[in-house]
């Protein structure tokens, strides 16, 4: 199949960077990180990403010097391509997160604001559990030297979180107006069960 959608797509780079923007966390990638995840030449991946975003699948920013490319959400065959990806077997992994375990026993993790492209989130990582705050810095901060940018995180317990919750608290009502991505969600089913009422005081 993969050999198959390779012929059909044109090419093996642009099949890896369709995979890796169609699945998993849609967050935004640069060029030099895409050349590491697909194992590409960077000019090919230059190329494949300049004509992806010309056809409208991508779309990009500058943050900090660096250009950053991320998957539209409107595009029209965004849904049938990544069925279509799916069916090439394991996907290309995404790295970034999977050391997220290691700094506690983590229960949630909600993506926003950088990396679902809304500056006026007001956070960018919100982790819930029991978090050893060394390690989650450390953590943070190979995220922020892999991605060249910094990140604004935010992290507290899940009794707090709870609390905060049923308080209907203003910066989760935020957060969660802002249709964050889960990375992660082990919460039991009460905990799951928001009672967050966006956009009301």
């Amino acid at each position: 199949m993969a050999i198959l959608l390779e012929r059909l797509f044109g090419s093996r780079t642009r099949m890896k960077l369709l995979t890796l923007f169609t699945s998993g966390v849609r967050r935004p990638y640069y060029v030099r990180e895409l050349t590491r995840l697909t194992k590409e030449r960077v000019n090919s991946i230059r190329r494949e990403v300049e004509n992806l975003r010309q056809i409208g699948l991508l779309s990009t920013h500058v943050r900090k010097g660096k250009k950053y490319y991320v998957v539209n959400p409107k595009f029209p065959l965004l849904e049938e391509l990544g069925k279509l990806t799916s069916k090439t077997g394991k996907p290309l992994q995404d790295r970034l997160f999977e050391g997220i375990r290691r700094v506690g026993n983590i229960k949630l993790v909600l993506l926003s604001g950088f990396f679902t492209q809304d500056p006026k989130a007001p956070t960018d990582l919100l982790i819930i559990g029991d978090v050893r705050e060394m390690a989650l810095a450390a953590f943070v901060r190979e995220i922020e030297e892999e991605l060249g940018t910094e990140i604004n995180y935010t992290a507290m317990t899940v009794t707090e979180f709870e609390y905060r919750r049923n308080m209907n608290d203003n910066f989760l009502r935020e957060v969660y107006a802002r249709k964050p991505v889960e990375l992660l969600n082990t919460l039991t089913p009460a905990s799951r069960t928001s009672r967050i009422v966006a956009g009301k005081g």
